[in-house]
């Protein structure tokens, strides 16, 4: 049992920055400051910060086993341009590298027994992606899907929605990320727990 869930975990050290596409999640816009000015125009993608976190568990007859996972990372190599108009979105070779080390810690039945380190690196080909946008009140955005990838995701990412703020010239967009599903790990069900603040910033 301790053996599936430890490669479960491993999968998780991964995946923490996939954000699966197909289960349920949520996003929170509360981050970040107020709105100003308009986004319209042609801006460089300056870079991609993330602050992940996974939160897996399962329980075999008496023992709940569980492990909890932490990655933060910053984009470097940064390439591409995002153009705004009117309600929609064009990406042009949008790409980058990050690496970073996933730092993972073991329970059961709340007694830590074990941690690990996993440095983990990744490149983002440059790729392009195009989709629709609205402005939400007065400081917010929501992407209807196709933005910018997070970590291993594809370029259709699914819908996001980001606190934005344009200072000069940089845009900066927030967003806090939140996403729970149940996995089938050799026949154990696992729940997932997954979260994220995003910062991305744009400049001119």
């Amino acid at each position: 049992m301790k053996y599936s869930f430890v490669k479960l975990t491993l999968w998780m050290l991964i995946s923490v920055t996939i954000f699966s596409c197909s289960k349920e999640h949520s996003i929170d816009t509360s981050a970040g400051g107020t709105g100003s000015g308009s986004v319209s125009g042609t801006w460089n993608f300056a870079g991609l910060s993330a602050n992940t976190k996974s939160d897996v568990s399962e329980t075999d007859g008496t023992d709940v086993v569980r492990a909890i996972t932490t990655a933060d990372y910053s984009t470097t190599n940064n390439k591409g341009t995002i153009t705004f108009a009117t309600n929609t979105f064009t990406g042009t070779g949008i790409g980058y590298d990050l690496s970073t080390t996933a730092y993972g810690k073991f329970y059961t039945n709340g007694v830590l027994e074990d941690s690990l380190d996993m440095p983990f690196s990744f490149t983002l080909p440059p790729g392009n992606s195009s989709g629709s946008y609205k402005l939400v009140g007065t400081d917010s955005l929501y992407f209807t899907g196709g933005f910018i990838a997070i970590g291993l995701d594809s370029m259709e990412s699914k819908p996001i929605g980001y606190k934005y703020v344009i200072s000069g010239n940089k845009l900066t967009l927030t967003s806090k990320f939140t996403n729970s599903f149940q996995e089938d790990d050799n026949g154990i069900m696992a729940t997932v727990k997954q979260s994220a603040d995003i910062t991305v910033v744009l400049q001119k």
